[in-house]
């Protein structure tokens, strides 16, 4: 009879504090390899995330040391006044900028290099070099403040060639995209003088009034209206 009341009484449940103990430790036992799986990956990452950091930091101090030691030969360039010295120190500054732009190609200082290679290629009226270089430098560092210049420049080696469709697009390049460079109302200038020169006189009218528009005080506004009130004698625009 003992016997059988014992076996009606009710199995005291497990405590709460218990149970979930049980339960953490089955879910943590299940996904266990998952846990390590997720944890080596996040500190693998944090690993690689720090060496790149570190090799990054040591491209950009490479080059820039790099730039600034092109850069002191190419002064020196600049100012020799000696043809035979002049030639050397080109030859040599030349194969430094060489060196700069392959080694760093997406550092301030393959940047540095391609402006400084430009404008040297520019002095030796080398236009289709110049050109090359200074757009490269517009393609590869479209953020940075010297990409509106290197359009602006590439379109006026595109000019010195004879390429007037070439430099208005370069020009176009120049305004349409960086509208706040120093460069945008000169360029915006150009391209309406080169509409001028393709007798297309609506879009150099308009173009000449949009740098009133935008650039109200630039100085080239004021060559931009001293043009359209020419073009308005001449019959041009109405």
């Amino acid at each position: 009879m003992q016997a059988v009341q014992q076996q009606g009484q009710q199995v005291p449940q497990e405590p709460m504090r218990r149970r979930i103990a049980h339960f953490l430790a089955r879910t943590v036992d299940r996904f266990r390899i998952a846990l390590l799986v997720i944890i080596f990956a996040a500190a693998a990452f944090l690993v690689g995330y720090f060496i790149y950091g570190e090799i990054t930091k040591k491209l950009v101090s490479d080059s820039t040391l790099l730039a600034e030691a092109a850069q002191t030969t190419f002064g020196s360039w600049q100012s020799e006044t000696d043809a035979t010295k002049k030639a050397a120190l080109e030859k040599d500054v030349l194969g430094q900028l060489g060196t700069l732009i392959s080694r760093y190609p997406r550092q301030y200082g393959g940047q540095r290099g391609l402006l400084m290679r430009a404008d040297l290629r520019f002095a030796d009226k080398s236009w289709d070099d110049a050109l090359k270089d200074y757009q490269a430098l517009a393609d590869h560092f479209p953020k940075s403040y010297l990409a509106p210049i290197g359009l602006f420049d590439a379109g006026v080696c595109a000019e010195e060639k004879g390429d007037a469709d070439a430099a208005l697009a370069f020009y176009l390049r120049a305004f349409q995209g960086y509208k706040d460079s120093t460069v945008a109302p000169r360029a915006m200038f150009d391209a309406a003088r080169l509409y001028e020169g393709k007798q297309d006189w609506a879009s150099a009218q308009k173009t000449y009034e949009s740098i009133d528009t935008d650039y109200g005080q630039s100085l080239w506004n004021k060559l931009a209206k001293n043009r359209l009130v020419e073009l308005k004698i001449l019959g041009k625009t109405k």
